[in-house]
């Protein structure tokens, strides 16, 4: 997890071989439905996942009426990314790690003090994860 200028980011690093895509079937009479396919293999659950632990800060930030977007990132490292199309799939963005470096760079409406409380208030509730 990191707090940024742009609001909280939950993040999940994965080290997968191979070509990643996001696949886009359905359409006008149908619904959309996107997967997320690595190396030929569907591994949309990884964006289950990572919804899932957004869901939970955002619950958590919401029961002290903190107004802070909660975003959700998958990095890859050593998964060849597409060049073109879309980074981001189910509202949780894709990216590589220069990518997520431009995330967490970029310039938004929350200042160091309050980055600084928000990212107290929310070590005290969530443990860090364990290698």
């Amino acid at each position: 997890m990191a707090v940024a200028a742009t609001g909280v980011w939950v993040i999940d690093a994965k080290t997968h071989q191979g070509s990643l895509e996001v696949r886009r079937s359905g359409g006008w009479f149908s619904p959309t439905v996107e997967q997320l396919v690595i190396r030929g293999r569907d591994q949309t659950h990884l964006v289950h996942g990572v919804q899932k632990q957004v869901a939970s800060v955002a619950a958590e930030l919401e029961t002290v009426g903190a107004a802070v977007p909660v975003n959700g990132a998958l990095c890859f490292v050593g998964t060849e990314l597409p060049w073109f199309g879309s980074s981001s799939i189910a509202d949780v963005r894709i990216v590589g790690r220069r990518g997520l470096a431009k995330l967490l760079k970029a310039e938004g409406p929350f200042d160091e003090h309050e980055r600084n409380a928000v990212g107290e208030y929310l070590a005290a509730r969530f443990e860090p994860a364990s290698l």
